[in-house]
């Protein structure tokens, strides 16, 4: 049977709709008061870092006293004491380091070729003045003095004999003759440097400071070398003990015995009594370690990729004032070179 029968609106119930789009849509935030409220976080009970696993594969890390454990922020350091940086541990603290030190920040490295040849080796002196920029390319340097205990080395070839033969002939401090970056790194004057950390650490080292890091400078100045006609420097040939391979045994061998050292130059008398006048054998072996924490930065190339500027041929002044006016490339934009 068929039953027609008209229904009113007023007879159904309308289902309230919460808002546009229930219940297929997710309810809109309008108020505050809706708004979800954020879990607290929770600290995680051992650093998450990527390091981590590769430093520590058998997490050993659980078993050492939280002092004392190099993967806890706020370890004690016995190179640099307690939150010799806030808050990082080791492997923070290390993956930092390698991510940054090298890293070029200001420059494109790409437009600074290794080794520098052709047209570019021509015109890389003047090179900024042809970008169309006028400022983009200024440098700020100037000459001036670091205890030598505040600078960093940028290459790892430095080496005992030599270093202690310049502290018993009396090197301390003086001209290092050398670029230093905006972050403390000497590019030249290695062993003018070490043998002051060994003599007097606290004497007076003077070179011209480039407002530029580490990782900026190298291939700007490598650059610069080449366009200078500069040979390039490599290892040097002879027998003698890197300083960041060396023990105190070594360095008392080469006082006492001469081991190492230039037979021209060494007298044991003499270098006896250098040691008196530093505090003896311990102190000597906190010299040497000092020297052998402060480490290039990672990622820097060898001796034969790092740049050469001739300090007896005046090349270091003759580099700032390039710098100063402009006249190197050194940030964009870039001059197209054909």
């Amino acid at each position: 049977m068929r039953l027609d029968k008209r229904v009113s609106e007023e007879s159904v119930d309308t289902p309230v709709m919460p808002y546009p789009g229930y219940p297929y849509l997710p309810k809109p935030y309008s108020t505050p008061d809706d708004q979800p409220v954020p879990p607290e976080p929770v600290a995680p009970d051992e650093p998450d870092h990527p390091l981590v696993p590769y430093l520590d594969p058998f997490n050993l890390r659980r078993f050492i006293n939280p002092k004392y454990n190099p993967f806890m922020p706020g370890f004690f350091d016995p190179f640099f004491g307690r939150n010799a940086i806030e808050g990082e541990s080791q492997p923070m603290r290390l993956n930092k380091r390698m991510v940054s030190e090298m890293a070029a920040k200001e420059i494109n490295v790409s437009e600074f070729p290794n080794p520098l040849r052709g047209r570019i080796k021509n015109i890389f002196q003047k090179k900024g003045q042809m970008d169309g920029s006028e400022a983009d390319d200024k440098v700020g340097t100037k000459f001036r003095g670091w205890s030598a205990n505040q600078l960093k080395p940028s290459q790892s070839a430095i080496y005992l004999g030599k270093a202690l033969g310049m502290a018993i002939g009396g090197v301390k401090g003086g001209n290092l003759g050398s670029m230093v970056s905006g972050d403390n790194h000497i590019l030249d004057g290695h062993h003018r440097w070490a043998a002051t950390l060994l003599a007097e650490p606290k004497a007076k080292i003077f070179g011209t400071e480039v407002d530029l890091g580490i990782g900026d400078l190298v291939p700007v100045l490598r650059s610069l070398g080449d366009a200078f006609g500069n040979k390039r420097r490599g290892e040097p040939a002879g027998g003698d003990i890197n300083i960041y391979d060396a023990s105190v045994k070594d360095a008392m061998d080469a006082i006492t015995d001469g081991k190492n050292m230039n037979p021209k130059f060494y007298n044991r008398n003499k270098a006896m009594a250098w040691l008196k006048s530093i505090g003896g054998e311990p102190e000597l072996a906190r010299r040497l370690k000092f020297i052998q924490s402060k480490t290039p930065p990672a990622g820097a190339p060898p001796r034969n990729q790092m740049p050469v500027i001739d300090a007896d041929s005046t090349e270091d002044k003759l580099a700032a004032t390039l710098l100063q006016r402009g006249d190197i490339d050194v940030r964009p934009p870039y001059a197209k070179v054909r």
